[in-house]
């Protein structure tokens, strides 16, 4: 991988005409006075292409590396979490905003295509599996490109709204796999419309993958049970990713934020429930206020409904 700038790193200028100085500050607060060329080339160090620096990396890279400054490390480790970056995105996203523009475009109406023929297939009975030919190698690799292509969903919709994406990675819990990640920049000027079609972009291409794995498992005979069990697997992603949670701000969690814009909707909830004069209020407003009564409360319960649910999923897998 080209070299990428650490996490932290801060730039900062001083003086004035000639006589400007660049400052460059790793993440432990330490700084450093660079040349003006090495200062421009950390500006672009982004993953996606050469450092160009005066002496070609030979000396100054080291140098960089050992200030923490630079990391050439796909592998970023963070203590208990780590990250393993898969594509660094950077200044490739200029190049590709017209592509990424007509997919997100027409993503919500594939969506609905895709689930329609599924279902079709489903209800009219050509959907069958054969589980002692069930494939465990196909069906992790199916779930792997899953997670992989629900955040290259959200990468998608950024890029298309103009959102500064850096990177496109996998976290672990130490050496354990648990998730994938966008890297990305908030936008200054976002609208919430497209807020939430970033927020949601990824929910709607596991919504398009279990309708294509539902088709794969009528098409192709022998792989029918991966296929449907794949299908299974990216609606339990959309469940997984819609249900709230406090601590790791799912798809679910930043959706609410944006649609009643509020900086965490647990808060928002805590105060609905706990607070008699916040119920009477809602109360009073009849049907509406009722429907949020019970929605703040989904929303405090819901990670309780998330273990639940993962809990369910390994009891049936284990007594499969």
């Amino acid at each position: 991988m080209y070299p990428m700038l650490c996490d932290g790193v801060k730039f900062r200028t001083g003086g004035e005409g000639r006589s400007e100085l660049f400052f460059v500050q790793n993440d432990d607060g330490d700084e450093f006075m660079v040349s003006g060329p090495v200062y421009k080339a950390l500006r672009n160090c982004d993953g996606t292409r050469p450092l160009r620096l005066p002496d070609h990396g030979e000396n100054l890279l080291p140098e960089l590396k050992r200030y923490g400054l630079v990391r050439t490390s796909r592998l970023v480790k963070g203590g208990l979490f780590n990250r393993f970056i898969l594509f660094p995105v950077g200044h490739r996203a200029k190049k590709w905003r017209p592509l990424c523009k007509i997919i997100n475009s027409e993503l919500t109406s594939i969506c609905f295509v895709i689930i329609m023929i599924a279902i079709f297939m489903i209800t009219s009975g050509r959907v069958w599996f054969d589980v002692d030919d069930f494939n465990i190698w196909v069906y992790w690799g199916l779930i792997f490109l899953s997670m992989m292509l629900h955040e290259f969903g959200h990468m998608v919709a950024g890029i298309a709204y103009g959102y500064r994406i850096d990177e496109v990675g996998l976290l672990f819990l130490t050496i354990i796999p648990i998730g994938a990640y966008v890297a990305y920049d908030d936008k200054a000027d976002k609208v919430k419309n497209e807020e939430l079609q970033f927020t949601m972009a990824g929910i709607e291409v596991n919504a398009i993958l279990a309708g294509l794995s539902v088709i794969g498992a009528e098409v192709c005979e022998p792989l029918s049970s991966a296929f449907f069990y794949t299908a299974l697997g990216n609606i339990l992603l959309i469940i997984g990713n819609l249900i709230p949670r406090e601590i790791i701000k799912v798809d679910g969690t930043v959706a609410l934020n944006t649609l009643f814009e509020v900086d965490s909707i647990f808060n928002l909830a805590r105060k609905c429930i706990r607070s008699r004069k916040h119920r009477r209020k809602l109360l009073r407003c009849g049907l509406s206020g009722a429907a949020g009564l019970v929605l703040s409360l989904f929303i405090l319960v819901a990670r309780y409904i998330y273990y639940m649910l993962i809990i369910g999923v390994n009891v049936y897998a284990l007594f499969l």
